[in-house]
């Protein structure tokens, strides 16, 4: 990801990975038509115009795209900015939306941006390749039958946040799953686990992240005030407000899972080298008196009687192991092991 230090405000430098070069599509449609177009097409009022902006790799094709709908050049720069916070702004004439999430394919969670620009007369969105929702809701708008045809910008504003929302709990799901996987088997976890482990808690705080930046931004209290939105969506947009306070509610109660898993496999560990130490320090206190009975039968002494008796051996090898014996079972009675 390519750095932004030192530059002046209002730079524009998209600072994403992606190649993909900048493709600008805009759809017209209402309850009876529907046209795309390879290039930016006079406003209608009586249709829906979508202005759906795939690759931010030619900063000059966005900006110009920007400009000619006056957009704050400070806005602009966040657009090319992948490495935004998801926030709301509200500026004089549009509604300004950036939006990190994650979402499942193969079983596998990955992560994406995409930036919303809300007019009274037009939407536009940016993302740096070919967005999965942004497919979806082509499709739907193909459709003559589809809700989206007969409602306005607004509610097209509203259709892709529902669907990063829904996919967020789809992700919650996934998390949940795999943190059972690995709370079942908590007292046998290896390091292989422990990294999993850690890789959910990070996608958690993602989530909660996500969530709780677009609670503190209060999407329900930015559509009640502000006129671009029409009454007939509002009931749609409380539902999305309760559906992230459902994410955010269970986000926080599996990162307080995780955490508690984390300690019981930290104390855990602790308990195996505890138990390690306490058989090695077993071991080491049986030799000790061993190691003194060595060290006296093996001096140099002319006049040792033990050494001379035919038994002195036998006698040896009876102390050796009357002694250790002994030893273990008085740890025994002391529950030492």
């Amino acid at each position: 990801m390519k750095s932004k230090r030192n530059a002046i405000p209002g730079t524009l430098m998209y600072t994403g990975d992606s190649t993909k070069e900048t493709v600008i599509q805009h759809m017209k449609y209402n309850a009876k038509t529907y046209d795309v177009f390879e290039s930016v097409q006079p406003l209608q009022d009586d249709v829906v115009d979508w202005i759906a902006v795939e690759g931010l790799s030619t900063e000059s094709k966005v900006k110009e795209l920007c400009e000619s709908f006056q957009m704050d050049p400070l806005v602009i720069e966040d657009i090319l900015h992948v490495n935004q916070r998801t926030k709301i702004e509200i500026h004089d004439g549009y509604i300004f939306t950036v939006i990190k999430y994650a979402y499942v394919r193969d079983d596998i969670i990955q992560h994406d941006y995409i930036s919303m620009v809300l007019f009274h007369n037009v939407f536009l969105t940016f993302s740096e390749q070919k967005n999965l929702f942004i497919e979806q809701v082509h499709e739907r708008i193909q459709h003559t039958k589809s809700l989206i045809r007969h409602f306005d910008h607004d509610y097209l504003f509203y259709v892709l946040f529902d669907m990063i929302v829904d996919e967020s709990m789809d992700v919650l799901h996934v998390l949940d799953a795999r943190l059972d996987v690995v709370e079942e088997s908590v007292l046998e976890l290896d390091e292989k686990d422990q990294i999993r482990l850690y890789n959910i808690r990070k996608e958690l705080i993602f989530l909660r992240s996500m969530t709780s930046q677009l609670m503190m931004n209060n999407i329900k209290e930015v559509v009640l005030k502000e006129s671009y939105f029409s009454s007939q969506t509002h009931k749609f947009y409380d539902d999305v407000y309760d559906h992230l306070l459902n994410i955010n509610a269970r986000v926080l109660s599996l990162l307080d899972n995780a955490k508690h898993l984390l300690d019981v496999y930290m104390n855990n560990m602790s308990n195996k080298m505890n138990k390690i130490m306490t058989l090695l320090t077993i071991f080491s206190a049986i030799f000790i008196p061993l190691s003194f009975i060595a060290g006296v039968f093996g001096m140099n002494f002319t006049n040792f009687p033990i050494l001379t008796n035919q038994y002195g051996l036998i006698y040896f090898i009876l102390i050796c192991v009357l002694i250790p014996t002994i030893m273990l079972v008085y740890f025994k009675v002391k529950k030492w092991f």
